[in-house]
């Protein structure tokens, strides 16, 4: 009965009727609990980080079954704020969903193998002073879980070594990823640009990013990190007053334009996942400090994987929608890791044939994503038509490992109408038609 009336709206509600039921749909294929099947568990670790002089907790996740089995697996590394925040469905806005409803799911519908996730502090232990860099001035806070305050060293020396030797992770760059939200998309994306020998694969959501030169684009100064209502959040880590000078060396885009050549390099072979929300209304969301980042990353020659950064037409400032985009990076993290090879690592079921799945949402505006299956690895393509047979585009046109993906088509620029999308795979071939629908 329940999907029978969402199935009613979907057809005859109005547009933003029909969005949100679409992506209320979506959000319970993947944060719902996966009943009677195998799923994994969430513990709290304790550890002495020597770079902050101090014991830090994290929350991790480890797969169904991890205690039987021998297999190593890669890891992602997933920030915010507070370790909790991925994992504790009791927190504010978190409604008892988790990241780990979503890594359930997409492991036991084979998007996705075994997969580790770890949730670190980015941060004091009451969350009221924020640092995933090297700290100025410490001693400018009595917040509880700084330490020293060297937080970046504490993350690349002290964490990431530790999970390697504590768990079953396969402990290289080629199967290491760190994502984030909001500040975490900030952390995220800093530190891999920073230390890009540490991971492979990247991805943010609405991530609170500093205007390059800290100039917004009125041509004013970055009130965000610079404005006295900031001061508690942000000043141990960069000054009162703030130390711009030292602030530039974590802009995303200061440190795109400065980078050497054989920095460049590096950051190049990272593969980034970046999404942020629908709004331009800077007090309800990051799009327009996402936008100048993915731009900066295509002058570079570096693509970032999802094609239309909005992650949909109601994406806002939320952990629901974070959870909707970690369904979508974790898809991309995961076909990251499988570019390198040669270690006992757990697989994706991989599908009895190749298959086509319907678009979601559908109707949709402007961003829709699509799912398909391939039994056995080799070359495919996806791509759209309109009514008269003309191609629109193509979304995928590459060589894949038998198993299940998803991409997501961006019609920002496409006329409303009825479109097919056609899938093609070896001598597999399939069409379904989608509705864009402004």
């Amino acid at each position: 009965m329940f999907f029978s009336f969402l199935q009613n709206n979907l057809t005859f509600g109005g547009i933003v009727a029909k969005e949100i039921v679409a992506i209320v749909i979506f959000l319970l294929s993947f944060i719902i609990p996966v009943y009677g099947q195998s799923v994994g568990r969430v513990e709290i670790h304790t550890f002495h980080s020597s770079a902050l002089g101090i014991n830090k907790s994290y929350y991790i996740y480890l797969p169904a079954n991890y205690d039987a089995s021998s297999d190593r697996y890669p890891v992602v590394y997933f920030l915010r704020q507070h370790e909790s925040e991925w994992f504790d469905g009791t927190r504010s806005g978190r409604n008892g969903n988790t990241l780990k409803n979503v890594l359930d799911s997409l492991i036991d519908k084979g998007y996705i193998g075994k997969t580790i996730a770890v949730g670190p502090s980015t941060g004091s232990d009451d969350s009221q002073v924020y640092a995933c860099v090297n700290m100025l001035h410490p001693e400018l806070t009595t917040s509880p879980g700084i330490g020293t305050g060297r937080f970046e060293d504490y993350f690349t020396r002290d964490l990431i070594p530790h999970i390697d030797s504590s768990f079953r992770t396969i402990p290289d760059r080629g199967h290491r990823g760190i994502d984030g939200f909001s500040l975490g998309g900030f952390a995220s994306t800093v530190l891999a640009l920073r230390n890009p020998q540490y991971f492979c694969s990247v991805g943010s959501y609405d991530g609170t990013l500093m205007w390059r030169n800290l100039v917004n684009l009125s041509g004013g100064i970055d009130m965000t990190w610079l404005g006295a209502v900031s001061d508690q959040l942000f000043g141990a880590m960069f000054g009162l007053p703030r130390d711009v000078n030292y602030m530039l060396q974590f802009s995303v885009l200061n440190i795109l334009m400065s980078a050497s050549p054989e920095k460049l390099d590096s950051i190049r072979s990272i593969r980034f996942h970046i999404h942020a929300g629908y709004s331009t209304d800077l007090s309800v969301g990051n799009l327009l400090r996402s936008i100048p980042f993915v731009d900066s990353l295509a002058a570079k020659g570096i693509i970032n994987t999802f094609p239309d950064i909005r992650l949909s037409p109601t994406a806002i400032h939320t952990f629901g929608y974070a959870d909707m985009h970690a369904s979508m990076s974790l898809i991309k993290h995961w076909e990251t890791f499988q570019r390198t090879t040669g270690v006992n690592t757990h697989q994706a079921a991989v599908p009895a044939s190749a298959q086509l799945y319907q678009n979601y949402p559908n109707p949709f505006n402007p961003t829709t994503v699509i799912g398909y299956a391939l039994s056995k690895s080799g070359h495919v393509s996806i791509r759209v038509f309109d009514l008269l047979g003309r191609e629109i585009t193509t979304l995928v046109n590459e060589e894949k490992f038998a198993g299940k993906y998803q991409v997501t088509w961006g019609a920002s620029q496409i006329p409303s109408g009825v479109y097919f999308y056609c899938l093609q795979a070896d001598n597999y071939k399939e069409v379904k038609k989608l509705i864009l629908l402004r």
